[in-house]
């Protein structure tokens, strides 16, 4: 039996959301998914800019690759990004095309690879893009149920002990 419990919505499939976080090798989708859980909180609607998503992750991300050292994998691109960060502010004005590159590639590839799960189109993913895709549209029941699980789902984050596919 689990102590935690989800607010049922009949309309979405949470399977999909458990497996974006699943044997993940990267840090990406946990800060992603707390990012938009962030600007869920933050009561900002249901689109958001990809590039203010990206700069949440960023900067949940920095105290503790910078500060504690923690490191999330030899194959985390995000701290990794981070990383290259910190040493060009404190050598230059990032400046540097091949990081600029970097950035763009992470900020672009974040967002869709996110939603791989949702490829079979057998329910509804949690987001679509804008018609430039700059932009996320959260899913309105998506939305309400982000909005009622936030706390719970942010927890399982956390807590890497209780993961999210045991209370989903």
């Amino acid at each position: 039996m689990n102590r935690f419990s989800l607010t049922d919505h009949k309309e979405i499939s949470v399977k999909y959301l458990s497996a974006t976080l699943k044997d993940a090798t990267n840090s990406y989708n946990f800060f992603w998914l707390l990012s938009i859980l962030e600007h869920i909180q933050q009561g900002k609607g249901e689109r958001v800019a990809t590039e203010i998503l990206f700069t949440k992750m960023v900067s949940q991300i920095w105290y503790p690759v910078n500060y504690f050292k923690l490191s999330f994998g030899r194959f985390d691109q995000l701290a990794k990004f981070v990383k290259t960060i910190k040493e060009n502010s404190l050598h230059s004005d990032f400046q540097d095309e091949t990081d600029r590159n970097k950035a763009f590639q992470l900020i672009h590839d974040v967002p869709g690879s996110f939603l791989a799960p949702w490829s079979s189109k057998e329910s509804t993913p949690l987001y679509q893009f804008n018609e430039n895709g700059d932009e996320i549209i959260l899913d309105p029941e998506w939305l309400s149920f982000l909005k009622h699980n936030g706390e719970i789902i942010r927890g399982s984050i956390y807590l890497r002990n209780h993961p999210l596919s045991d209370i989903l």
